[in-house]
């Protein structure tokens, strides 16, 4: 039995209507979903910078030791500058400025 034409007109403006919306949509998601791809990876980035900074082992040029925990006093870098502290941070926070 053949279609009916008005219905295959209606048919053909739908999937044209959808095509023209969908279309984009799936652009727009991937574009989405590239930068918060590039994002993730930025922010983990500078994450990993900020906690090497953090918790990096300074070199020892002191050959003190911590008077809290008997550990060495190693040289590092913070917002106000250099400063030495245990190497056995974050279990003992002691801190020197020299």
């Amino acid at each position: 039995m053949p279609a009916d034409p008005q219905v295959l007109e209606i048919s053909k403006k739908l999937t044209s209507t959808a095509t023209s919306i969908l279309i984009p949509a799936i652009v727009i998601i991937g574009v989405i979903g590239c930068i918060l791809i590039y994002l993730r990876a930025k922010v983990k980035k500078v994450f990993d910078k900020f906690m090497r900074r953090k918790f990096a082992k300074g070199k020892t040029s002191q050959s003190d030791q911590c008077p809290k925990c008997g550990g060495n006093l190693v040289k590092r870098t913070g917002k106000f500058g250099e400063f030495f502290g245990c190497s056995n941070y974050p279990r003992c926070k002691y801190t020197v400025n020299k």
